[in-house]
C-alpha cells in the first residue's frame, strides 16, 4: 500500500478528522483522505484514553460491528487544516498526487 505518512497533533476532545486540507499556493487548497491505523481506546463519556466509564461500556456492548464507506464517514467528521511549512506541504502534495486514488472500506469495531 502506497501512502504518505504525517504526524499531526489533534485536540483529544474532538473527533479525529478523516480529511486534511493542505494549502497549495495562495488561494488553492487540496483535500486528502486521512486514515488513522490505530488509536488507543477512549472513554466516550469523559474522553480519557485507556478506560471506559460504565455508561459508555454498556452502550458499546449493545452495538454490533458494521462497515461504513469513507465518503459516508467524511460527511459527519470535521475537516482539519494542517499547518505545515510550504516545503513540507509541497512534498506531501507531490507524494499524494503521485498515488492512485482509490476507495476503501473502513471497519468500525465496537467492543
Amino acid at each position: 500500500m502506497d501512502c504518505a505518512r504525517v504526524c499531526v497533533e489533534v485536540d483529544v476532545s474532538k473527533e479525529v478528522p478523516d480529511t486534511l486540507r493542505l494549502r497549495k499556493g495562495t488561494y488553492h487548497y487540496m483535500e486528502i483522505d486521512a486514515e488513522t491505523p490505530w488509536l488507543p481506546p477512549r472513554c466516550k463519556k469523559c474522553h480519557v484514553f485507556g478506560h471506559e466509564c460504565r455508561e459508555a461500556f454498556e452502550e458499546k456492548e449493545r452495538k454490533n460491528v458494521h462497515e461504513i464507506s469513507v465518503e459516508e464517514k467524511s460527511k459527519n467528521n470535521p475537516v482539519m487544516e494542517a499547518a505545515f511549512s510550504s516545503e513540507a506541504q509541497q512534498n506531501i502534495i507531490n507524494e499524494v498526487e503521485s498515488l492512485q486514488r482509490r476507495r476503501v472500506l473502513l471497519i468500525e469495531k465496537l467492543r
